[in-house]
């Protein structure tokens, strides 16, 4: 029903309306919530499901994914096109200092619809979160590829996957859906495919990549502060 609410109010949005923004009082709940509300007894298959979308001026998927990291235990992989969320950043981190497996892998950027872009806007981000000691690679994109996976597996058991990128844009300005879902079968399917890009088809950033652009690293951060 939820999905069905929002393709309704964008549907509605095209039409010259303003309609009023489907409410879902639960979107923000973590695994926390989950843990303390046990099986869902209406689900007729073996997972659990949260809806949650942006839209402008509504963070909610943020608050999810900060709960999502701050209750991690064991295992926080993270898949993901663009992550520039400072918030993020020092959750990451913070979660690897308890002792998490947290492992971020995204694409490099160095092109995008034709365009040359040197890493932006992850480069100043992957700095960041390596220097504090939270392990990065960068996919091996073809020029004119990129590893536009958007998805985050938390402790063998919970996955975050849907359209969204870790940046103010995506969480505060445009309207994008994802699911969190609780379910050990799933998130063994997606921690395989991690595992493989992760040893396969990833590397760690050159020693010397931020040296030679770090004024490029610089203008792009300050950049991320509104995209």
């Amino acid at each position: 029903a939820a999905p069905r609410a929002v393709f309704e109010y964008d549907w509605r949005l095209a039409h010259g309306e303003r309609p009023p923004f489907p409410v879902f009082p639960d979107a923000a709940r973590g695994p926390a919530d989950a843990e303390a509300r046990g099986a869902d007894s209406d689900s007729g298959w073996p997972h659990r499901l949260r809806f949650v979308v942006t839209r402008p001026d509504c963070a909610n998927q943020l608050d999810l994914l900060l709960s999502l990291a701050s209750t991690a235990r064991r295992r926080l992989w993270v898949q993901m096109f663009y992550v520039t969320e400072p918030g993020l950043v020092d959750a990451f981190a913070a979660a690897r200092e308890r002792g998490v497996d947290v492992r971020v892998l995204c694409d490099p950027n160095e092109y995008s619809l034709g365009l040359r872009l040197y890493g932006a806007p992850n480069l100043p981000f992957v700095e960041q979160l390596m220097s504090r000691r939270v392990p990065v690679r960068l996919f091996a994109s073809a020029p004119g590829a990129q590893m536009h996976q958007k998805s985050i597996v938390a402790d063998s058991r919970y996955v975050f996957v849907g359209a969204t990128n870790l940046t103010r844009q995506s969480f505060r300005v445009n309207t994008d859906s994802a699911f969190l879902v609780d379910g050990v079968d799933l998130a063994r399917v997606f921690e395989e495919r991690f595992q493989d890009d992760w040893s396969r088809r990833a590397a760690e950033p050159p020693g010397d990549l931020f040296r030679r652009r770090r004024l490029y690293q610089w203008c792009v951060s300050l950049a991320s502060r509104y995209v």
